[in-house]
């Protein structure tokens, strides 16, 4: 069985989204301040990655990279293989090398 639509054609003209008188009278809009600049350098650095994520943009840091003690690759944060969720330290751990 076939269905029939009927669309009904509406006889009110559409509600105006802008009201005139709002396209003509400027709006008063104050102008931003601008921020300090601040240099990279001059940040406060984040003592670890949970603080850097939690950090607003351009308000911290990293630390410049070290490298791990234990594998020997640069990271920002090394745990040195004192972490349990590294996964360098969880290697180790399962070969039997020596953990610092």
């Amino acid at each position: 069985m076939a269905i029939v639509i009927k669309k009904k054609a509406s006889t009110k003209a559409p509600a105006r989204v802008v009201e005139p008188d709002e396209l003509v009278a400027p709006r008063s809009i104050e102008p931003a301040v601008p921020e300090r600049p601040v240099s990279w350098r001059d940040l406060p650095i984040a003592s670890s990655i949970e603080e850097l994520w939690a950090a607003k943009s351009n308000t911290m840091r990293p630390p410049d990279p070290t490298s791990c003690d234990l594998c020997g690759h640069s990271y920002a944060f090394p745990c040195h293989g004192k972490a349990e969720n590294c996964m360098n330290a969880k290697w180790a751990r399962e070969t039997g090398k020596q953990v610092p």
